[in-house]
């Protein structure tokens, strides 16, 4: 429905619309980012934590930038000296509700599996992904928190979870949800690092 709110406009909804983008689609002939090649693109790759809680004690990349195409093997201590402050957080859910402190790729700790270790900015994907095999990465295990009950059993400065809370606040109990939804979000902004 529209703005206008007219009779007229509730007959769409339901009703069966051509679609414009079919053809094109069906016919091969649609276009993707993946398709667009620019002279001088570089492509990306990125090498992500096998484990679900770690810290990382070493990161070798040095036979990743010998291989040839390679242009960039960044690191996320390379990104933490490259960025003012870690990545924003544009919206909390609650006020005063602890939020961690991450940059795109992991500086010390991995805290999941999956998370961005290193990227690769290479001629090509093939030689991106080789390179992604080169790098070295120590990781030294930690306990990790696998089931809601095992967070819910948690102590205030576990370190499986946070680490303890570099704040040094104390999780925010709630008594009445609906006033804490309906409560502006704070304007303080966060906790430097340190």
């Amino acid at each position: 429905m529209t703005a206008s709110g007219t009779a007229a406009d509730v007959k769409t909804i339901g009703s069966r619309m051509r679609r414009k983008e079919d053809p094109r689609l069906l016919t091969g002939r649609g276009r993707f980012l993946d398709d667009i090649a620019v002279p001088g693109m570089l492509e990306a790759a990125v090498l992500r934590s096998p484990v679900p809680h770690a810290r990382i004690t070493r990161i070798d990349a040095s036979a990743a930038l010998e291989l040839p195409g390679v242009f960039a093997v960044i690191t996320g201590e390379e990104v933490r000296a490259a960025c003012a402050t870690t990545q924003p957080v544009i919206w909390r859910m609650f006020p005063g509700q602890h939020m961690s402190e991450h940059y795109a790729l992991a500086t010390d700790k991995v805290r999941y599996v999956g998370q961005a270790v290193a990227a690769v900015a290479a001629v090509d994907r093939y030689i991106a992904e080789d390179a992604l095999e080169l790098i070295e990465v120590d990781y030294e295990e930690l306990p990790a928190v696998s089931t809601v009950d095992e967070h819910r059993g948690r102590r205030t400065d576990d370190p499986r979870t946070r680490g303890g809370s570099p704040t040094g606040r104390r999780p925010v109990k709630r008594r009445n949800s609906r006033k804490t939804l309906r409560s502006p979000p704070p304007t303080d902004p966060p906790p430097a690092v340190p």
